[in-house]
């Protein structure tokens, strides 16, 4: 077999390929082995762990993309397994290296290609083969965290995403859960940092359950989605180049809906003393009647003295990461009548 060490972002990865593999435990004999063309990556860091690539021919790869591109376009796609389908995969196996062992191996940065040439396959072989890893080594650049890491799915949250090798240019941040995805614009700020705006993402992640066919902007196929909030993978690409194999995960929440939070505790007694602070604690929820896990929304809450119609508006801050809010501390002078919005 042939290893390289290729520095990548944020992982370094050491890739093998071919070699001569035998089922047999101790000591196999030469005829008892056999010739391999795989390719093996593993990934160094705290938890070391290998993965095996699936190598496709040049033609498959070229297929691949026309069918990608016509899952985006509106025109109808061919149906499978017609005679212009079918001639790219037959030619698929004949487009792939021999098995083979003791063959030499370099790596070319620029376009993250993998370079083979020659090695024994019964014969000493002169042949050169390349196979593109960008989508495994990833681009020269990666995200490590993104702040804040929730949001509303109406979007228009500004986000910090903190990373390494960031340049400037035509930056895209990709937002994806499962097959559906949304990209929005980057603004680079430092070779470390970017920053952009949350889309909105109601009509396909949130709200009742409905059916949703493509959208503007998005990549949708047809699917149901219930009442849950949707964590979503954040991935950022610059230029020509790939998108970020690390990624973070943010997560999308729906908009607290005043007519279904809760409000409880004394300051909501008819009976409370005049003169005295009081206090109350609202528990938020969504329009689905689902309670929220994450902070952030500010609350309206409107106190109305009877029967003299006096309005006292104050702000209340969710805590960051609890459901139950703040406290917030009244004095009554009569009797009160309390209505609040989000705001």
């Amino acid at each position: 077999m042939c290893g390289l060490l290729v520095n990548a972002r944020p992982r370094t990865k050491f890739f093998i390929y071919g070699g001569a593999s035998s089922e047999v435990s101790e000591n196999p004999k030469r005829f008892q082995t056999r010739l391999c063309s795989d390719i093996e990556v593993l990934t160094l860091g705290e938890e070391c762990h290998w993965d095996v690539i699936q190598t496709v021919s040049a033609a498959t790869a070229a297929a691949e993309q026309r069918e990608s591109a016509e899952k985006a376009c509106v025109a109808k796609r061919r149906p499978q397994g017609t005679a212009a389908n079918a001639s790219p995969q037959a030619a698929a196996t004949a487009d792939l290296p021999l098995p083979r062992e003791g063959a030499t191996m370099a790596y070319f940065a620029e376009d993250s290609t993998l370079v083979v040439f020659g090695g024994w396959s019964g014969k000493w072989l002169g042949d050169l083969w390349t196979c593109c890893v960008s989508s495994v080594v990833g681009p020269p650049y990666a995200i490590l965290d993104v702040s804040p890491p929730h949001g509303p799915m109406t979007g228009g949250t500004p986000i910090s995403v903190r990373g390494a090798g960031f340049t400037a240019g035509s930056i895209c941040v990709r937002f994806s859960a499962g097959e559906f995805f949304v990209d929005v614009p980057g603004t680079f700020i430092s070779s470390t940092e970017i920053r952009a705006v949350t889309p909105n993402v109601k009509a396909a992640l949130g709200g009742s359950k409905h059916h949703f066919s493509q959208l503007p902007h998005l990549s949708l196929k047809k699917r149901t989605f219930g009442k849950s909030p949707r964590t979503c993978e954040i991935r950022v690409k610059i230029g020509a180049k790939d998108l970020t194999s690390s990624l973070c995960s943010f997560q999308f929440f729906a908009n607290s809906c005043a007519s279904y939070c809760l409000a409880v505790g004394p300051g909501l007694l008819s009976d409370g003393a005049p003169g005295v602070p009081t206090s109350f604690f609202i528990e938020s929820r969504n329009a689905q009647n689902g309670k929220r896990t994450t902070g952030g929304d500010k609350f309206v809450v409107r106190a109305f003295v009877l029967p003299e119609v006096s309005r006292t508006t104050s702000p209340i801050l969710f805590a960051r990461n609890d459901c139950h809010h703040e406290q917030k501390e009244w004095s009554t002078s009569c009797a009160t009548a309390f209505k609040f919005l989000t705001a």
